[in-house]
């Protein structure tokens, strides 16, 4: 079922989009439009970069989630020790 509210909120854009071109035909939108979708969409790559980089994990050894003791222990990772020279 989270399939059809996915396709739902991809193609709801799209919709709107041919539902106004058909009912202006030959109109073009306007510039303050185009400006507004362009700043719309540069915030949203900027929130995309900044949540990828504040959610990156640290420097280290990824240890994938496993059971310890009976206990699912979550995956994290693990700082390692440059070898000494």
């Amino acid at each position: 079922m989270a399939w059809l509210l996915e396709a739902l909120l991809f193609l709801v854009p799209l919709l709107g989009y041919l539902g106004w071109r058909r009912l202006n035909p030959g109109v073009e939108p306007g510039p303050r439009l185009v400006l507004a979708a362009a700043a719309g969409v540069a915030l949203a790559l900027g929130g995309l970069v900044w949540f990828g980089q504040s959610r990156s994990l640290e420097a280290g050894t990824y240890v994938p989630p496993h059971m310890q003791d009976g206990h699912m222990v979550p995956g994290h990772t693990e700082r390692t020790q440059a070898p000494r020279p």
